[in-house]
């Protein structure tokens, strides 16, 4: 909807932000693919998916996202079901139901779709099966069951990066507090190792950032 967070994100109705988005800013995908094509962007920490739905709606050929985690992984296969089911909708039958914002929203979702491919796997794996692919086609090749090209952006969004600011934490962002922080200090240095480990992935495999 156009008045949801998300919304205002990616610069619905009223809301005229689209440009300004940070996340838009730092990976350009209209920009960084080849050919005037938009970029192929690996999301190495999905989450929830919204940074990937800013990147495919502004710009990007193609979105991977990578999530380990299996409870976050079901809630992005569920809302990947649930986009499928919006792209579905006949938008050609006359229906007094259907207003142009519905319209509008089923072609959106249709782009999406077009555009969102979901991992339920390790990010630091993941990449190392794109490297492994390209060693044998430097274009990319089948990972987990779909066609993945080399990306030109692989975007890393630290989960938990430390904060500056007193004021409250998004919902979202404590339902993943919930579900992730609860971990003691060896754990937490192990994450640290791993997020470490991804950024050198993510540079090697990436063409152009």
């Amino acid at each position: 909807p156009p008045n949801s967070k998300l919304g205002k994100r990616l610069g619905k109705g009223n809301n005229k932000n689209k440009g300004g988005e940070i996340v838009l800013k730092a990976v350009a995908p209209s920009k960084t693919g080849g050919d005037g094509i938009g970029a192929v962007v690996f999301d190495f920490n999905a989450g929830f998916g919204q940074d990937s739905i800013i990147m495919a709606s502004g710009g990007a050929s193609m979105v991977h996202m990578i999530e380990r985690d299996p409870i976050v992984g079901l809630l992005l296969d569920d809302a990947m079901r649930r986009l499928k089911l919006v792209s579905s909708i006949d938008i050609d039958i006359e229906r007094d139901d259907l207003y142009k914002y519905d319209k509008e929203a089923i072609l959106e979702a249709r782009e999406l779709c077009e555009k969102l491919v979901l991992h339920q796997s390790d990010s630091i794996e993941f990449s190392r099966k794109v490297r492994s692919s390209l060693a044998s086609n430097e274009d990319g090749g089948d990972v987990t069951g779909t066609q993945v090209l080399r990306p030109d952006v692989c975007y890393l969004d630290p989960m938990f990066p430390p904060r500056t600011k007193s004021s409250a934490v998004k919902k979202n962002m404590q339902i993943l507090h919930g579900l992730f922080q609860n971990q003691n200090s060896d754990e937490e240095f192990e994450r640290i190792e791993e997020e470490q480990a991804l950024l050198e992935e993510a540079l090697m495999l990436a063409k152009k950032r």
